[in-house]
């Protein structure tokens, strides 16, 4: 058996899906169900976990990254910490390795 928790389709709208209607069709054939109450469907922004994802792109979630903003490291396990939260953030931040390496 396979447990698939989230499943996310990206589409401008959406019968231009590429085999949407096929997918699902597998989906019933496999026995797959959709709980309508937690989908999510035709909406220009989807978050998800730490990102938020939009049609021109993904981009981190404003609220994460106050978070970051608002709480520097004071000492060096928070700043080893502080690291690894930031690293998640790296394709958002155009040099980040430079950036970080001062502080490895």
């Amino acid at each position: 058996m396979i447990y698939i928790n989230n499943l996310i389709v990206y589409s401008q709208i959406l019968i231009t899906c590429a085999g949407f209607e096929e997918g699902v069709r597998k989906g019933e054939a496999s026995r797959m169900q959709i709980i309508v109450t937690k989908s999510i469907l035709l909406r220009d922004q989807l978050p998800y976990i730490s990102d938020v994802f939009t049609s021109d792109r993904d981009q981190p979630d404003k609220r994460n990254t106050e978070n970051i903003r608002l709480t520097p490291p004071r000492n060096l396990k928070e700043l080893h910490g502080f690291l690894e939260l930031t690293g998640y953030y790296h394709k958002f931040v155009e040099e980040y390795a430079a950036l970080a390496e001062p502080y490895k």
